[in-house]
């Protein structure tokens, strides 16, 4: 099924009733409705292939001995002993334990692992409770910079510019409810080796554990959570939010904006309304409050200790079982125009009490993206 399709249907319950679809950029979807009003649905990270401009499909191909599978962006060969990861800037190996694998409509299952595909890379659940979650990463003929963050561990083309990102989702208990962060980790071994530990944090009762691998591209939403218990860490690549207050990382809050270079490039003239959509990961009902910022923020400097005030004015986002919607139509449409104007940001924020958290993704997040609805 075509990735964009699958998402939309999961997130908002049904598929677009629509009579015309075109092809503007890779980020979103413009649709005609049987009502005759237009909305384009912008994805916060890209939905069509690179070289193709084909949606992505999620798809996975059999080889002799692997099975292949392409996003936007990237090429993965999974085999029963790891992986290959490559598009045309680098190529990394992670080694590890998959046993046979069989493909089960679009899910690789293996010794305890399923594989689902995202738009471009790949969401791994490990089912065994106990299990060793590690990674061995090899380098292929280039050797990157380790960025090596609680949420998230990267490998750095740029000082700004990831390769490749590994992200924890969260445990799990059989019944696929939440039942708390998982911490991810990376040692260096030698010089182009390493391993990557993916734990459970305070040793929680959990069925299975899940994150994602991901090749990084350009993202619609420039963002960062700030922790209060991760004080001078910043988690640009992180995918994942724990809003309000957690024992892992205190109180966190969410820092967002668009990149307006990414806008640009969308077809969103004469604009009536802006709508952003952010999926849920945990089943608990938290009210999210949303205020807006004077300055902008830099997305890869932000911390909890240089955090940017946000302004008094504060929303509520609505709230439904699969997503929080928050109208951004009066931050980012020119009231007499209908075009984009100048957009510093939003921080998300909760009040709730000790241990009291919703789990959001994030917009790096490309097994659960954001989705940016504009109606013209």
């Amino acid at each position: 099924m075509k990735g964009a399709y699958s998402i939309f249907e999961r997130m908002f319950g049904y598929q677009p009733d629509m009579t015309e679809e075109q092809y503007n950029d890779r980020y979103s979807l413009t649709v005609k409705t049987k009502d005759r009003s237009r909305k384009t649905y912008c994805f916060s990270t890209p939905i069509r292939r690179i070289n193709t401009g084909e949606l992505v499909d999620f798809r996975f191909d059999k080889g002799e001995d692997y099975y292949a599978y392409a996003g936007s962006n990237s090429n993965f060969i999974i085999k029963k002993e790891g992986i290959d990861i490559q598009n045309n800037e680098g190529f990394i190996h992670l080694e590890t334990d998959f046993g046979e694998l069989c493909c089960d409509g679009e899910v690789l299952r293996g010794n305890g692992i399923s594989i689902y595909p995202n738009l471009n890379g790949i969401r791994i659940k490990h089912h065994i409770t106990g299990h060793k979650n590690q990674l061995v990463y090899k380098f292929g003929y280039l050797e990157y910079d380790l960025r090596n963050r609680t949420k998230a561990v990267s490998f750095m083309l740029e000082p700004f510019r990831s390769f490749m990102t590994i992200t924890p989702i969260g445990c799990f208990d059989a019944g696929n409810r939440f039942t708390g962060p998982v911490i991810v980790s990376a040692k260096e071994t030698g010089t182009k080796t390493g391993i990557i530990d993916l734990v459970p944090y305070g040793g929680r009762h959990y069925d299975s554990i899940e994150y994602e691998i991901c090749l990084c591209e350009r993202k619609l939403f420039l963002d960062t959570t700030v922790s209060s218990r991760l004080p001078d860490e910043n988690n640009a690549f992180g995918g994942i939010s724990f809003l309000g207050n957690s024992d892992a990382f205190g109180r966190e809050m969410l820092y967002s904006r668009i990149d307006p270079g990414v806008l640009k490039d969308i077809k969103t003239e004469k604009m009536k309304k802006a709508v952003l959509h952010i999926p849920k990961l945990s089943t608990s009902s938290m009210k999210v409050r949303v205020g807006t910022i004077k300055e902008r923020f830099c997305s890869f400097g932000s911390t909890w200790n240089n955090k940017v005030e946000n302004e008094r004015k504060i929303i509520t986002a609505h709230e439904s079982d699969r997503y929080y919607s928050i109208d951004i139509s009066d931050k980012l449409i020119g009231v007499t125009t209908g075009d984009t104007i100048f957009f510093p940001g939003i921080i998300l924020g909760s009040k709730g009490g000790i241990n009291e958290s919703t789990i959001i993704s994030t917009g790096d997040c490309c097994s659960f993206p954001q989705i940016l609805e504009i109606t013209q």
